[in-house]
């Protein structure tokens, strides 16, 4: 049962460093040597490559990692032979072209698969080193969610009204020979348009899978459909609100438990962002059942004051493989958002403050996590002169402020992170960004 609920040395060491080294050049001594953290080395108009040496602009970019406009590895739009534009300090485009990407996952192997924001919609993916490519493609619908799960990618393919289906590729399928496996069709799913949660995924310690989405409808909060080991379909189970049972509506930001204790369903309840969730019991073929209850640890009768505001649940993320702890994000009616972070079992909801401070009126539009930080880029009504934002959350850093890690030409999609390199799309701009962890 859930229960309620960089050291700078000082300048005379450092001519002493590079007047004893007999293989490097003195710095304002030879004019064609420079230094390639510093701009100004070099005259204008020109700029320092990996050798030390000053260069015309456009000649020596594309070389490094991404720092500045046009500098990274590949091709692109930036000056010289770059991959896509630098944003920065280390931005770097992965692909650009992408029509109004949202939705983004990578794999542990540094794949990252998107779909492409248009209907019909197609999976893609990016290996490292390769180029991008179709991993499936619909004939009539977007897509409204999507999830890794094993070596396999998932997605809800959101057609027109219960014309929508729940389906599962292999990851390096190849879309000539591979007809995706359509788990689930007749479906109503929730749109993309109330979060990029609305599909998670969970591997049971006996082999089976749960896929667990949001719908649309009457009553209706999400649906659980369970693969068996073999990979063919077990059964579906529908949660439900019922007549006159809550006041909820939006469903989205799923989260099904691995060790199949709970599945967790976001949205809103009389106005306010909740999460509500489903003890698992007896479910073992086909059927409905009633959500249990909401989170809240709050006495609200009594005078405590609820973590939970006014508006609804956005987005999602799970700290750690178990899911024993969330991260959640909201978003009020004038936008305002901000995070949550609680336990599956025992609730204990805390308030991590604003997503973005200095922009009160902005949400976390999506979430991910390494375990150490949540990372998430924003989405919402700017104040004057501001910019949305690609941020991280130190998670074990008692009343953390959320670090700017940088800034964004339009409002932030999706993100994601596999250990060395932080993702976000960007749907306004068409493109993936990366910037190295």
């Amino acid at each position: 049962m859930r229960m309620p609920s960089l050291v700078i040395a000082p300048l005379t060491a450092l001519l002493l460093a590079l007047v004893g080294a007999s293989s490097c050049k003195l710095l304002g001594i030879e004019t064609a040597a420079c230094d390639a953290a510093d701009a100004a080395t070099c005259p204008e108009g020109q700029v320092c490559n990996q050798e030390g040496r000053c260069v015309a602009a456009g000649e020596g970019e594309g070389e490094g990692e991404g720092e500045g406009e046009g500098e990274g590895e590949g091709e692109g739009e930036g000056e010289g032979e770059g991959e896509g534009e630098g944003e920065g300090e280390g931005e770097l485009a992965v692909v650009e072209g992408e029509a109004n990407v949202t939705l983004i996952a990578a794999a542990v192997d540094g794949t990252l698969f998107w779909a492409t924001g248009t209907n019909p919609s197609c999976i893609r993916r990016l290996a490292p080193g390769g180029a991008a490519e179709n991993v499936a493609c619909e004939t009539s619908s977007g897509v409204a969610g999507l999830r890794l799960v094993g070596d396999e990618v998932a997605w809800l393919a959101d057609a027109t009204g219960a014309a929508d289906s729940l389906r599962v590729v292999a990851q390096d399928a190849d879309p000539a020979s591979v007809t995706p496996t359509t788990l689930k069709q007749n479906l109503d799913v929730a749109p993309l348009s109330r979060g990029p949660d609305n599909l998670d995924v969970a591997e049971h310690p006996d082999g089976r899978q749960s896929l667990l989405f949001g719908l649309t409808g009457a009553d209706a909060a999400a649906a659980r459909v369970v693969r068996l080991a073999n990979g063919s379909l077990g059964f579906t189970i529908e949660y439900f609100t019922g007549p006159g049972f809550w006041s909820f509506s939006g469903a989205t930001a799923t989260v099904m438990l691995p060790d199949e204790g709970a599945a967790f369903v976001g949205g809103q309840l009389d106005g306010i962002a909740r999460i509500t969730y489903r003890d698992i019991r007896g479910e073992d073929a086909d059927g409905g059942y009633g959500l249990d209850g909401y989170a809240e640890s709050a006495d609200v009768a009594g005078g405590e004051i609820s973590a939970w505001p006014t508006g609804a649940l956005r987005a999602v993320v799970g700290l750690d493989d178990a899911r024993a702890q969330l991260v959640l994000s909201t978003q009020g009616t004038d936008d305002s958002g901000i995070l949550i972070k609680m336990g599956t079992n025992t609730f204990g909801e805390v308030s991590l403050g604003a997503a973005d401070p200095a922009n009160p009126r902005t949400y976390a539009a999506a979430l991910a996590t390494d375990g150490f930080y949540v990372y998430y880029v924003t989405d919402g009504t700017l104040a004057g002169g501001a910019s949305y934002g690609v941020f991280r959350l130190d998670l074990f850093t008692p009343a953390a402020v959320p670090e700017r890690l940088a800034d964004l030409p339009v409002a932030g999609g999706g993100v994601a992170v596999d250990g060395t390199d932080l993702y976000w799309s960007e749907p306004g701009q068409n493109r993936i960004m990366k910037l190295a962890l």
